[in-house]
Parts: structure tokens; sequence; C-alpha cells
């Protein structure tokens, strides 16, 4: 498994119930290479978030 996906799996599995609602490992493509990112939900909104894993905390999603 790549280093990076291990690592967001590692914070994945240790997140405790009810802080985050349907976290998931997105991975996609940019500039021939494949990126792992870890997005979930706030709860009680819908509100998205990603992991970043440098500043370990999350930050909101900012989709176009």
């Amino acid at each position: 498994m790549n280093p990076t996906k291990a690592q967001l799996q590692k914070i994945l599995d240790s997140l405790p119930p009810g802080d985050w609602e349907k976290p998931y490992i997105f991975s996609y493509d940019e500039e021939y290479r494949i990126v792992h990112t870890l997005v979930a939900t706030k709860p009680g909104t819908k509100d998205l978030y990603y992991y970043e894993p440098d500043e370990d905390k999350w930050e909101p999603l900012n989709l176009p």
C-alpha cells in the first residue's frame, strides 16, 4: 500500500465514532500521479472537510 494511503488509513481507523460522518479516503489522478486524501462531513452539517497531514488538522474543502 502507498505510504501516504497507509498513513491516512491509520488516521481513519483511529477516528472516534461520532466525530466525523462518512469518512473515507479519496484517490484521484493529479498530473500523472495518484493523490490520496482523507475526507469527511462535519456532523450535523453538510460541510465537507479534508485532513491536512502536515498540520495534523481538518480543513474545509472548498469546491467550485
